[in-house]
C-alpha cells in the first residue's frame, strides 16, 4: 500500500472565528431554528463553532421579495420540525420603514375588477393597459392572466404576435374587434414616429392581412368596429370581405351569433359593391352605426335592432333611394332610436320642390314603427328632399324625443323646412323637440305647440 494514498476521508474542521462569519450571514436572510446538538465531533472547536443551533430550511417558494405581493407569507415550517421558545419564524422582509400600499392587500376579486374598469378606457391606453399591470410584479401578472375579461379588446395593427397573445388570453370570452386609423396620429409627426410607423401603411392589402387575424374567431365576436377617415381603394372589399360567404367561403364559417354591435365608417368610400354580411345570420345584433357602405338589409341580421345610426351611402337618389331607406326600416321595426342623415352630395335634380319622374320600378309602402321613442334628424346646408319624403310614409306613434340637427350651423333656415314640416307626422306622445340654426324658424316651432318643451337654439325664432 502506498504512503501518499489517504485512508480515510478527513473530516471539516472549521475556525471559531469563521464559524461565527458563517453564522452572522445566515441569521440575516433566515431564521435560527432550533438544532439537535452535535455527536461525537473529533474535533473540539467545530462543535464549540455550532454549540447551540443550526440554520433552519427554508422553501425556496417562501424566499421571496414581497414588497409588491398583496400577502406576506409565512416561511414553511416543514423541514425544520416543530418551533418553540424564541425561535420563531420571521417574516423575510426585516425592513421596519417598510409599509405597503393597501392596494396590496384588497381581495383579488375587488382587483380584478379595478383593472377591469382600466380597460375599459376607449383610447389606445385602455386597450394595452393589461399588458401594464401584467408587469408591475409577478402577483398582479397571474391576477391579470387569469381575469380573462381583460384581453377582450383586439384591435389589429402591425404588432401581430401581440392581437395572437390577447386572443389567446382571453381564452372563450367574447371579443370586441376594432379596425381603426387614429387621425390624430401623423406619420410625419417626429413625437409619434413609432405610432406614425404602426398605423401608417394601412391600404387594402394590410386591411386584409388585419383582418385575416380575426376572422378565424368570428364566432366569439360581440363588437365590430371598422373606421376609414381616408381615402384608400378597396378598402371596404378588403375589410369585408372576411366576413361574407364568398370566393369558396361557406355561409356556416361567417355566422356571427354573438354579435351585438357593428360600427360601419367610411365617409369616402366610391365602392357601390353591396355587402351581405355574416351569411345574413347574426340574431344578437341590436346596435348598428352605418355611414358609407351598401349593405343588404337582411331580416336575419337587421330585424332586433334597437339602436340605428344610419348616414345613406349616396349610390342612390330620389325614389330609389326613398324605396331603399324605407325598406331598412321596415326590416328594423324593433328600433327604439334612430339617428338619420342623407349625404349633402346625394340629392336628386329637382323641379319646383318634386322630382321629375315618379317611381314606377321602385314601388312605397307606409311603415309603422311602434317602438320607435327617440329620433335625431341631421341636415347639412339644406333638408334632402328624399328626407322629406321618407318621414311622410313613416308613422310613429310612440315617439317621445325629437332632435333636428344642422351639421353646418346654418345661418339661415332651410329651404325645404317647409316641405319637411308638410311631411313630418307629430304624435301626440310627443315631449320633446330640439331643433338648432337652420331648422328655427317661427312658423316651424309653432307647429309643436301641443308639446311639453320646445328647445330652439337660432336666431329666427
Amino acid at each position: 500500500m502506498s504512503t501518499l494514498k489517504r485512508s480515510r476521508r478527513r473530516e471539516l474542521v472549521l475556525s471559531p472565528s469563521f464559524a461565527q462569519v458563517i453564522k452572522a450571514k445566515i441569521s440575516k436572510t433566515l431564521s435560527i431554528g432550533k438544532a439537535k446538538p452535535s455527536a461525537g465531533s473529533a474535533g473540539g472547536s467545530s462543535s464549540s463553532a455550532f454549540r447551540g443551533s443550526k440554520p433552519s430550511l427554508i422553501s425556496k417558494r417562501s424566499v421571496v421579495d414581497h414588497s409588491h405581493s398583496r400577502h406576506v407569507r409565512p416561511p414553511s415550517h416543514t423541514s425544520t420540525g416543530t418551533l418553540t421558545g424564541n425561535h420563531k419564524m420571521r417574516p423575510v422582509c426585516t425592513n421596519p420603514y417598510y409599509r405597503p400600499h393597501p392596494i396590496h392587500f384588497l381581495p383579488p376579486e375587488v382587483l380584478a375588477h379595478i383593472f377591469y374598469f382600466g380597460s375599459c378606457d376607449p383610447s389606445e391606453l385602455g386597450v394595452l393597459f393589461p399588458l401594464r399591470i401584467s408587469h408591475v410584479c409577478g402577483a398582479w401578472r397571474d391576477l391579470a392572466l387569469s381575469t380573462h375579461t381583460l384581453w377582450q379588446r383586439i384591435t389589429p395593427d402591425l404588432r401581430h404576435r401581440l392581437w395572437k397573445q390577447y386572443i389567446r388570453r382571453s381564452a372563450a370570452c367574447l371579443i370586441d374587434i376594432s379596425l381603426t386609423r387614429p387621425s390624430s396620429i401623423s406619420p410625419y409627426n417626429d413625437h409619434n414616429r413609432v405610432n406614425a410607423q404602426r398605423v401608417s401603411p394601412f391600404d387594402a392589402n394590410n386591411v386584409q392581412w388585419y383582418m385575416g387575424l380575426v376572422a378565424p374567431h368570428i364566432r366569439r365576436w360581440r363588437s365590430l368596429t371598422i373606421k376609414f377617415d381616408q381615402y384608400s381603394p378597396f378598402l371596404w372589399n378588403a375589410a369585408l370581405s372576411p366576413c361574407c360567404a364568398s370566393g369558396g367561403i361557406s355561409s356556416t364559417s361567417v355566422q356571427a351569433w354573438n354579435l351585438e354591435e357593428l360600427t360601419l365608417i367610411y365617409p369616402r368610400n366610391d365602392d357601390n359593391k353591396e355587402f351581405l354580411l355574416f351569411g345574413g345570420i347574426a340574431p344578437r345584433l341590436t346596435r348598428t352605426t352605418i355611414a358609407g357602405v351598401h349593405l343588404d338589409w337582411s331580416p336575419g341580421l337587421f330585424s332586433n335592432l334597437v339602436f340605428l345610426d344610419y348616414c345613406h351611402h349616396g349610390f342612390t337618389s330620389a325614389w330609389e333611394s326613398v324605396a331603399e331607406v324605407l325598406n331598412v326600416l321596415d326590416v328594423s321595426r324593433k328600433l327604439r332610436e334612430l339617428r338619420i342623415t342623407f349625404p349633402s352630395s346625394g340629392a336628386a335634380p329637382v323641379r319646383g320642390g318634386e322630382w321629375d319622374w315618379y317611381p314606377t320600378t321602385f314601388p312605397l309602402r307606409h311603415v309603422s314603427m311602434p317602438y320607435l321613442e327617440r329620433l335625431t334628424i341631421y341636415a347639412k346646408y339644406d333638408i334632402p328632399l328624399e328626407l322629406s319624403t321618407i318621414f311622410g310614409y313613416l308613422h310613429m306613434p310612440t315617439l317621445r324625443l325629437l332632435r333636428l340637427r344642422d351639421s353646418g350651423r346654418s345661418r339661415r333656415v332651410f329651404s325645404g323646412l317647409k316641405s319637411f314640416s308638410r311631411s313630418l307626422r307629430r304624435p301626440g306622445t310627443l315631449e320633446v323637440v330640439d331643433m338648432e340654426y337652420g331648422w328655427c324658424e317661427k312658423r316651424f316651432v309653432g307647429t309643436f305647440e301641443q308639446v311639453r318643451t320646445v328647445i330652439a337654439n337660432g336666431a329666427y325664432c
